[in-house]
């Protein structure tokens, strides 16, 4: 899971290209998916249990991924969340934001995303992965351009997208931003760089390239390994292709 962050953005620090929407509240189902709780107040008890379903809540919406229909089961969330007044946890609200991106209600993401309410890092990257993978990279670049904070999840989802999308040279720009910061790329970080570093580099550059796959501890990983057969066959080091690609077959 992507690690939270304590520090927030303010509505207004959210990229000016999320124009604010408002929420389309789903409509309600008459049976609540979770037990409801009608609780006295000024309670030490009480306080404790509405933190219990809070904590119910999310677990519930990490849960209905594996569902059959999981969006209609989260938009039913949804709706119990907003009647109950939880809208404002964060824990909750990233929760929702998860599970519209990641099936594909951008929209419906964007606009938990952009509302009222303070969002943080993980809020970003969770928006920032969505626009990747479905692909409306122009929106992922407009909010990693503005977001403060970022960190290797986000570098690496950036770099993942513009190489998937053909630009090598950004890719490669952005990782090398990302080094100089002193994040440690990933495995997956590894694979999009070698990828972009093979349209147009020099031997040279693989052999570094290959150091530090061997630094990181990712020579186990065969995709990082496919991607780097590739940059040495491109630069016609067919040699230490031919010796890589032996590796692999032992692996």
């Amino acid at each position: 899971m992507i690690k939270c962050y304590r520090t927030v953005l303010k509505p207004n620090s959210v990229p000016s290209l999320l124009s604010r929407k408002s929420i389309k509240t789903p409509k309600c189902c008459s049976t609540s998916p979770l037990p409801q709780y009608h609780l006295p107040a000024n309670n030490t008890a009480t306080t404790k249990t509405f933190a219990d379903y809070e904590r119910a809540l999310v677990q519930a919406l990490k849960s209905s991924s594996s569902l059959s229909a999981p969006l209609l089961y989260g938009q039913h969330l949804h709706c119990h969340i907003l009647k109950g007044g939880h809208d404002s946890n964060i824990f909750i609200r990233n929760s929702l934001i998860n599970l519209y991106a990641k099936f594909g209600a951008i929209n419906d993401a964007e606009s938990m995303f952009v509302s009222g309410f303070q969002s943080d890092h993980v809020s970003c990257n969770i928006m920032l992965c969505g626009y990747v993978n479905f692909g409306r990279l122009s929106d992922a670049r407009q909010l990693f351009d503005k977001m403060p904070g970022k960190n290797s999840i986000s570098f690496t989802t950036m770099i993942m997208g513009l190489a998937q999308q053909g630009f090598w040279g950004e890719a490669i720009k952005a990782f090398k931003e990302m080094k100089s910061l002193g994040f440690a790329p990933t495995e997956v970080t590894m694979s999009s760089v070698l990828s972009s570093y093979s349209h147009f580099s020099g031997a040279k550059t693989g052999k570094i390239l290959h150091a530090l796959v061997a630094k990181s501890g990712f020579e186990d990983f065969n995709l990082v390994l496919t991607n780097l057969v590739h940059l040495y066959c491109a630069c016609s080091y067919l040699a230490d292709a031919r010796i890589l690609f032996d590796v692999m077959s032992k692996i």
